[in-house]
């Protein structure tokens, strides 16, 4: 059992924080933010719980780095010198907005067009060359938890996805 707030920092620490590290030091410009701030702290979540909010803070980072450099792992692309060239900034939130815990990741990447709003969260819709099946699969995690996940976008000023999740 564990809290939203350590589920959040342990994942972040153990996934993100050595990749960012390797981007660091392979001279990628990026920013990254981790805000967390909860002071209800009573919801301990399942060990199913805990695994689906990994894989739903998984998707979100995930995401927010395609959106900057059109990889998840920018450093091991192949044009990853041209890359090296694009600063990206991330922001990673956890908050308590009425009943709800909110995870929000919001980057300055390319921005959904407004025609592909609709296809976000559609089985097999890539604009990556991916398997166009991780956001699908982190909606119906999030659903899964009662809760409700939503994006604002602004092309070519990026996006923010924001999951509300019941306490």
């Amino acid at each position: 059992m564990a809290t939203l707030d350590v589920i959040v920092q342990e994942n972040i620490r153990l996934v993100y924080n050595a990749r960012f590290e390797l981007m660091n030091q392979n001279g990628f410009d990026y920013t990254f933010t981790l805000s967390i701030d909860i002071t209800d702290k009573s919801r301990d979540y399942s060990k199913d719980e805990t695994s689906k909010i990994k894989l739903i803070v998984n998707e979100l980072m995930a995401n927010a780095l395609k959106a900057i450099y059109g990889v998840s792992e920018p450093r091991n692309a192949p044009n990853h010198e041209e890359l090296k060239e694009i600063s990206g900034k991330i922001e990673f939130k956890v908050y308590e907005q009425g009943g709800n815990y909110v995870l929000s990741c919001k980057d300055d990447g390319s921005g959904i067009p407004d025609e592909i709003k609709p296809k976000i969260f559609v089985d097999r819709f890539s604009t990556r060359g991916t398997s166009g099946v991780g956001l699908l699969l982190m909606k119906k995690y999030v659903e899964s938890l009662a809760g409700r996940v939503y994006f604002e976008t602004e092309v070519n000023k990026g996006t923010t996805f924001y999951v509300e999740l019941p306490k």
